[in-house]
């Protein structure tokens, strides 16, 4: 398909107008501590509690826990739940009435009314940092003023990259739209291992559980949206290739180096460390001839 002098338009990416104050903000979370009150919870609090799951007698599988904290304003459990244990005090035990969500992933659980049995152990009340220099020092930095300009570039580079990437995707969306390719499927299913181990990668880099990650989205959900971006992998690949030769581009292994050397500042880790993921991956996605 035609690769040169294409008129491409997309839609520019901008930071939202609160973006500056959320970093902040998110400084200050960051450095906040939680306190045990005597009193009564508040949407804003977290909770230490006990709490085992029932689907009218029957105990929900994988429905209960104990001591767990559950910061009220930011729950990951289903909706209404956090919402009930505001209110309550240490020491209390009661029991909540919710509804599970017509699309839950666990199919016997969809639309089902639960109650669950909860013992409040502890209420927790953050108390954020003032936002000043002493702040910005916990912080890395030397003064608040030095931490605004940080965020302030952190911001513009972040807008820079988002642009970036969606001015490629739109390229490459025009030229696919006006390619034809015959992808086997063996090599969609190797990259698809591939993109799914990125994932379980990149889940463990933020501390996040990856196989959570994947049974709140769907595991049907994340295995259509991996091969989908498998496939455009390797499409993107194919032509960059086919565009390289026929354009007499070549990659020399410095180039490959300073590559790795920027992903691997983006990822806070060592180049040595990603030069051997990416070694792995590698090994797991040659590709035949054969395969075209």
């Amino acid at each position: 398909g035609q690769y040169k002098d294409n008129e491409i338009k997309y839609d520019e990416f901008k930071n939202p107008d609160d973006s500056f104050d959320k970093e902040l903000e998110q400084v200050q979370k960051r450095f906040s501590k939680l306190e045990k009150v005597a009193r009564k919870s508040t949407k804003n609090d977290s909770v230490v509690f006990d709490f085992e799951g029932f689907v009218g007698e029957e105990k929900i599988e994988h429905g209960s826990g104990q001591n767990y904290t559950l910061d009220l304003a930011n729950s990951n459990f289903i909706p209404g739940f956090a919402e009930e244990l505001v209110g309550h005090k240490a020491g209390e035990e009661f029991e909540i009435n919710v509804k599970f969500p017509e699309d839950y992933h666990e199919d016997k659980l969809k639309g089902a009314d639960a109650r669950f049995k909860i013992v409040l152990h502890e209420v927790k009340e953050r108390k954020i940092p003032e936002l000043d220099d002493e702040l910005a020092k916990k912080a890395g930095k030397k003064s608040l003023d030095d931490l605004k300009e940080d965020i302030k570039k952190f911001l513009e580079n972040n807008a820079k990259n988002q642009n970036d990437r969606i001015k490629s995707d739109a390229v490459f969306d025009k030229v696919i739209s006006e390619t034809k390719i015959d992808i086997q499927p063996t090599m969609i299913d190797r990259e698809y291992e591939a993109v799914k181990e990125e994932a379980r990668f990149s889940a463990t880099q933020q501390g996040a559980d990856f196989d959570k990650l994947v049974e709140q989205e769907g595991k049907d959900e994340v295995e259509k949206r991996f091969r989908e971006e498998a496939k455009k992998r390797i499409l993107n690949s194919l032509i960059v290739e086919k565009i390289a030769q026929e354009e007499g581009i070549k990659i020399e292994n410095k180039d490959i180096m300073e590559h790795i050397t920027r992903m691997a500042m983006m990822y806070g880790i060592a180049p040595t460390q990603l030069f051997e993921e990416l070694r792995k991956n590698l090994q797991c996605m040659k590709i035949s001839k054969a395969d075209y």
